[in-house]
Formats: C-alpha cells, sequence, structure tokens
C-alpha cells in the first residue's frame, strides 16, 4: 500500500468505494503516484498530522480523489514555479484539480478518468 509509509508521519483515515477495490486499469500507477504526492505534500508543505482520503466513483469513467488536512503551516503563495505535484496533477488529471485553503483545513480534489 502506498499509504503504509507514512503510518506514524500522518494519521491517514481512507475511505475507498467498495466498486474500487478491484479496480483493473491502466491508470492504477498514476493514482497511487498522485496519493502519495498528496500525503507528501500534506506534511512538507502544511505540516499536518492527520488527513482524511476519500476515493470515489464520480461517474463510470473517473475517479475522484478528495483530501482534507490539517495544516499547520501557511501555504507558500509566493511560489511562481510549478512543483512535481503541480506537474503530477496536471499529467494525470488533464487540469481537472483544485485545492482549496482556509484556517483549518486544506481541501485538495482531483478527478482521474479510468478505463471502463
Amino acid at each position: 500500500s502506498r499509504i503504509d509509509p507514512w503510518f506514524g508521519i500522518l494519521d491517514v483515515e481512507l475511505k475507498l468505494e467498495d466498486s474500487l477495490k478491484d479496480l483493473r486499469s491502466a491508470r492504477v500507477q498514476d493514482i497511487g503516484d498522485v496519493i502519495e504526492e498528496i500525503l507528501s505534500n500534506s506534511v512538507r508543505h502544511g505540516g499536518s498530522t492527520e488527513i482524511k482520503l476519500e476515493l470515489i466513483k464520480s461517474d463510470s469513467n473517473t475517479i475522484k480523489i478528495h483530501a482534507i488536512d490539517n495544516p499547520t503551516k501557511s501555504p507558500n503563495s509566493q511560489r511562481n514555479n510549478p512543483g512535481l505535484g503541480t506537474k503530477i496533477f496536471n499529467l494525470v488529471s488533464d487540469g481537472r484539480w483544485e485545492i482549496q485553503h482556509n484556517q483549518n483545513e486544506t481541501i485538495f480534489t482531483i478527478y482521474i478518468s479510468v478505463n471502463g
């Protein structure tokens, strides 16, 4: 599991839609990469200690990953160059992702197309 290495660093609550437990798609690797980047960013950029991840099918061909964490650091709004995460997210989602920050949480949502 891509989440296992984060236990002890980050309290991860995972909700996985039952229909995704046996997902067979060439995009499974991409989904794993996105999850790892979300977890990494949560700790590195936000100083988070907890995150809730939800993976659901938003339609028959699209997976929605929704993450909410508890940042202890303010987001770096001065960053002009996109980082690795931005590049990964744009590549796997065709730009269909967003991040929102407020005082108590960061909310991240991404949509990834899969076959069938």
